[in-house]
């Protein structure tokens, strides 16, 4: 299921920004990607940990666990992460993930 976020987010910006760290940090096919993953950690707490999630509006990398990135949602209004392990969407305003068409297609590339 989608939310009105995604939508709004997809009719301002596209897929480009999803379609590029879905190659770099998830699926990990573009040049390098598995390499520059491994040294993927939080920007706050400087830890490797397993529940990184990249922020779609900016380069910022936040553990979900020490609710990083929720911080980081809450003060820059950036509401939409992915998580780098498995690529799905987190919407911080509907609190859940979300599963988008235009996304889910991107992802099984």
């Amino acid at each position: 299921m989608s939310c009105a976020h995604v939508d709004r987010y997809k009719e301002e910006k596209g897929t480009y920004t999803f379609r590029l760290i879905h190659a770099f940090f998830v699926a990990c096919i573009a040049e390098g990607s598995l390499k520059r993953k491994a040294h993927c950690i939080c920007y706050e707490c400087k830890i490797l940990t397993r529940r990184i999630h990249a922020c779609l509006f900016c380069v910022y990398f936040g553990c979900y666990y020490r609710s990083h990135i929720h911080k980081h949602a809450e003060e820059k209004q950036h509401h939409l992460a992915m998580d780098t392990n498995i690529g799905t969407v987190y919407c911080f305003i509907c609190k859940d993930y979300m599963y988008d068409s235009d996304f889910e297609a991107i992802s099984k590339k």
